[in-house]
């Protein structure tokens, strides 16, 4: 159950064509979604977009850091038989 909802977590924060989509106002978009602001149709602010992307991989990056141990016992726990 700790496994999926890890997984489940990661999956909500990391939504990018579902918040691009369906959410018409930028204010409401997640944070995965807003990334998509920092594209233009002549241009990308690359460095921008990339301190973006950081700071949205560090929630995720520190708790499996935090929880690398049970996150791949969890894992493993249904791959093993006996």
């Amino acid at each position: 159950m700790v496994s999926l909802g890890i997984l489940m977590s990661v999956w909500t924060w990391n939504q990018f064509l579902l918040a691009l989509v369906l959410v018409e106002d930028p204010t409401e978009r997640t944070m995965a979604g807003a990334l998509g602001a920092f594209q233009g149709h002549y241009a990308t602010d690359v460095p921008l977009l990339c301190a973006g992307t950081i700071l949205i991989l560090l929630p995720t990056l520190i708790i499996f850091i935090l929880f690398q141990r049970q996150i791949i016992a969890a894992l493993l726990q249904g791959s093993i038989k006996g």
